[in-house]
C-alpha cells in the first residue's frame, strides 16, 4: 500500500533551506484528517518507518506537529533533538503537566515552535519556553502581524512568518523582524511517496519470546500484555466467554493469563497477530489462513504426528504469509518466532510433515482429489474423516471471526 508524508521547506533571510515541515497527506495526497493525533502519528509512522528520515528530510530538522495529548504521552522523547523541532498546535493550553513535559524536552536539548500565532493568544507560560513563533500570514492582517511581532520583543525568541504567498509579504516579514521563512512563495508542499510494509506487534514477540522459555512467568507475561490495550482487552474478553465456561466474571489479567494456560494463550497470540497482519487485506485471505489452521491441527490429531499439532496449527495459521505481508516469504518468516522445520517447510526448503500438511491444504482447496488420496494416506487418515475435518475447521473460523466482532 503507497504512503504519503508532504514536506514544506523553511528558508533563513538568506534564502537557504535550514528545515522542512512535515504535512500529513492521506490517500488521495490531501489534508483529509481531523484528528490531530492520528495525524502526527501518521507522519511519524510514514516519515521515520514506511519512507525513512533521510529520504524525507535530506537537510536541516523537520518540524513535526504535536497535540497536548502527544507531549503529555511523552511521544517526542522518541527522536533525537538534533533531527526535529516540536511545533505545538496552536489549541494546546499550558496545563500543568503540558508545562512540565516542555520543560522536560527544552533540557533534553529540543527546539520548541509555537504554531499560528495570533494577537489574542493569551498562554505567556508557552511563549516563554518557545524558541520559534510562527505568525500566520494568512490569518492575520498587516497590522495585527506588526503588534504580534512588537508584542514577542519582549520574549528571546524567533519569528517565523508561514504561508507567505507574495513578494511583498516576504518583504514585510523581514521588516517586522522574522528570521525565518515559510509559504507558497518559495514552493508549495512537495508530496513524498513510499510503501507501507506491513510488521509485527513487537508485543506479540515479547509474549512469544517468554513463552518460549522452559519455565514462562505469567508475572512477567501479564506486564509485558500489559503494554498492548487491544491484547489485554482480547485476552479479558476470552476468558468470559462462553468457551470458558467463567461463572465469574473475570476483570483482571493476570488471573486471565492462569485461566487459559501457556499453551492457548500461545496460540491466541499467534491468532491475534495474524488478525493485526491482515488488516487492510482481502477478508478471504484472513479466513482460508484460520480455517487452514485448524484443519491442519486436526488432521495432524488424528495422524502419527499428534504430538506436533501445535506447529501444524502454525503451518496453516502462517502458510499465506507472503500475501499477507506483501514479502517474500522467507524474509516474513524471519520476523516470526516459530521453529526452523516449519519455517523450512513454509518456505519449500525442506521436504518434511509440515510441508506434506501445506501440499494437502493447498491441494484440497483446488479439489486434486490423486493428490488428497495420496497425502490422506501418508497421514493414515481416510478421505470422509477428512472432510468431516474440513467442515469443521470451516465452522471454528465463523466463530472465532464472529466472536471478535462482537457477535
Amino acid at each position: 500500500m503507497e504512503v504519503y508524508v508532504a514536506r514544506q521547506p523553511i528558508l533563513n533571510d538568506n534564502g537557504q533551506i535550514v528545515a522542512y515541515e512535515l504535512l500529513y497527506r492521506g490517500k488521495s495526497q490531501t489534508m483529509d484528517i481531523s484528528d490531530g493525533n492520528a495525524a502526527t502519528l501518521n507522519v511519524i509512522n510514514n516519515t521515520f518507518i514506511n519512507i525513512g528520515f533521510d529520504d524525507v528530510i535530506d537537510k536541516g530538522k523537520a518540524f513535526l506537529n504535536f497535540t497536548g495529548d502527544l507531549i503529555k504521552r511523552g511521544v517526542p522523547t522518541m527522536f533525537n533533538n538534533e533531527k526535529i523541532v516540536i511545533e505545538i498546535l496552536e489549541d494546546v493550553k499550558p496545563e500543568k503537566e503540558v508545562i512540565e513535559k516542555i520543560l522536560q524536552l527544552k533540557e533534553l536539548g529540543f527546539t520548541i515552535a509555537l504554531d499560528d500565532f495570533v494577537l489574542d493568544y493569551e498562554y505567556d507560560e508557552l511563549i516563554e519556553l518557545a524558541d520559534i513563533v510562527k505568525i500566520d500570514f494568512l490569518l492575520t492582517d498587516k497590522l495585527e502581524r506588526l503588534r504580534i511581532a512588537y508584542r514577542l520583543k519582549k520574549f528571546n525568541v524567533k519569528l517565523l512568518a508561514e504561508k507567505v504567498e507574495t513578494n511583498d509579504e516576504y518583504i514585510e516579514a523581514k521588516k517586522i523582524g522574522c528570521q525565518y521563512f515559510q509559504g507558497f512563495f518559495f514552493e508549495k508542499p512537495q508530496i513524498i511517496k513510499g510503501v507501507n510494509i506491513k510488521s509485527l506487534n513487537i508485543t506479540h514477540i515479547s509474549a512469544l519470546n517468554e513463552l518460549k522459555k522452559e519455565e514462562p512467568n505469567y508475572k512477567k507475561l501479564t506486564e509485558i500484555v500489559k503494554k498492548d490495550f487491544s491484547m489485554t482487552f482480547k485476552f479479558l474478553k476470552l476468558v468470559n466467554s462462553v468457551a470458558f465456561y467463567s461463572r465469574k466474571k473475570v476483570e483482571s489479567l493476570d488471573i486471565a493469563l492462569v485461566r487459559i494456560g501457556f499453551n492457548e494463550i500461545n496460540r491466541y497470540i499467534f491468532v491475534l497477530m495474524l488478525e493485526d497482519l491482515t488488516i487492510g487485506t482481502p477478508e478471504a485471505v484472513a479466513e482460508t489462513a484460520l480455517i487452514r489452521a485448524r484443519f491442519a491441527e486436526q488432521i495432524s490429531k488424528k495422524s502419527k504426528f499428534r504430538e506436533n499439532n501445535d506447529k501444524f496449527f502454525l503451518t496453516g495459521l502462517f502458510s499465506l504469509i507472503d500475501v499477507i505481508m506483501h514479502k517474500d516469504k522467507g524474509e516474513a518468516l524471519k520476523e516470526i518466532p516459530i521453529s526452523i522445520d516449519v519455517k523450512n517447510a513454509l518456505s519449500e526448503k525442506e521436504d518434511n510433515a509440515y510441508s506434506k500438511m501445506i501440499e494437502l491444504l493447498e491441494s484440497y482447496e483446488r479439489g486434486n482429489f490423486d493428490k488428497i488420496d495420496e497425502l490422506t494416506s501418508y497421514f493414515g487418515i481416510d478421505l470422509q474423516k477428512t472432510n468431516e475435518e474440513y467442515f469443521k475447521a470451516i465452522k471454528w473460523e465463523k466463530q472465532i471471526n464472529g466472536g471478535k466482532n462482537g457477535s
